[in-house]
């Protein structure tokens, strides 16, 4: 993806720049707070800032100011959202991980918006992932409140949001607090014979789903790279965690197509190419090359997956080829599930063409 000068820098390509008006079409009302449509907010801040592309950062402060207005609260019992359900402004805090991802937005867009609003909701979402998640006996947080069960999304909505409000805070209990799930997550989901994870795991029984899924590789990877990104190295347990991290990022490279993408089921040789999962584990495998936790071999890999999720991008600007919500399942289950657009794999590739800018390589 090399670039002649332009403004926004990152747009290199009209499928990539019918990407971005795409993302600017939603109002703020299309969006919710909810585990899907959070990712894009993140991704738009993060690109804003990365691409020097003031209407991706205006476009998620409106955003992240509207839920503000509207409050953020605790509202026990309330479902989770999902694109396509009632959009219901604000941000509402209970027992379901999906709906603590406002921390990690709102610290996405502090680089270019140092408002003290965003500091304060960061903290009160960690505060809330700190005191009142749902948790196993041995303090791993659990997907919520519905199952005793341990999920590979689960880290990812509560370990970068604790990470966050120590760098806004300095307190060393939220870093803390942030490894601390990266390494209970890893005991019970991480397969010691080949370091990749598995989708869930009972904390009491040991049980684990036995199949591999690109978009719980995503979800894993990413929550390790921005959780050890921000949190000091001298915080217990980051050396593990990197080690987690490396071998994790090591493994899935291992799996990844020759075309740049990978299955939604990265073993099955019947399976399709996602663009979702690939989305999220070219995010955190950048993250890593940025980091220097991995090898320069890295670096062609994922611009590979880049070129190809583009042509994944249709003429209105729509990522395809996503994975829509899936659950727990097999093969026989998967290959049912419908693919098209989620903001989820927007979002991500949002957040990848971030961090490829980051690298200087665009």
């Amino acid at each position: 993806m090399n670039t002649h000068a332009t403004t926004p820098g990152w747009v290199t390509h009209s499928r990539l720049e019918s990407v971005r008006r795409r993302v600017l079409e939603w109002t703020e009302q299309d969006i919710n707070s909810g585990w899907e449509d959070i990712i894009v907010v993140q991704g738009a801040a993060e690109l804003g800032i990365a691409g020097n592309d003031p209407e991706l950062i205006e476009w998620a402060a409106r955003w992240l100011d509207l839920q503000l207005e509207a409050g953020v609260r605790e509202q026990a019992g309330m479902v989770h959202r999902q694109k396509g359900e009632q959009i219901v402004t604000g941000v509402y805090l209970n027992d379901y991980c999906g709906n603590w991802g406002y921390g990690f937005a709102a610290a996405a867009i502090l680089p270019a918006r140092n408002d003290e609003r965003y500091r304060n909701a960061i903290l009160t979402v960690a505060d809330f992932i700190l005191e009142k998640s749902p948790r196993a006996a041995d303090g791993c947080i659990v997907h919520g409140g519905f199952t005793t069960d341990v999920w590979v999304d689960t880290l990812y909505y509560c370990a970068p949001p604790l990470a966050q409000a120590w760098s806004v805070s300095g307190t060393q209990a939220y870093a803390t607090a942030a490894v601390e799930q990266c390494l209970l997550h890893a005991k019970h989901l991480r397969s010691d014979s080949t370091a990749l994870w598995h989708h869930d795991a009972n904390p009491e029984t040991g049980t684990r789903t036995v199949n591999l899924w690109a978009r719980g590789l995503g979800w894993s990877l990413c929550a390790l790279a921005d959780t050890l990104r921000t949190v000091p190295d001298s915080t217990p347990g980051y050396d593990e965690a990197l080690y987690h991290y490396r071998s994790l990022a090591e493994g899935i490279v291992r799996l990844q197509h020759s075309n740049g993408m990978w299955r939604v089921m990265p073993e099955n040789p019947d399976a399709y190419l996602e663009t979702s999962g690939t989305a999220m584990m070219l995010t955190g495998l950048m993250s890593g090359i940025r980091s220097g936790w991995l090898q320069p071999y890295v670096v062609p890999m994922v611009e590979r997956g880049l070129r190809e999720l583009e042509t994944w991008v249709d003429a209105q600007g729509r990522l395809m080829g996503s994975q829509h919500p899936a659950g727990r399942g097999n093969w026989d289950s998967f290959k049912l599930v419908p693919t098209g657009e989620d903001t989820y794999a927007t979002g991500f590739m949002l957040r990848a063409l971030a961090a490829w800018q980051d690298l200087g390589t665009v």
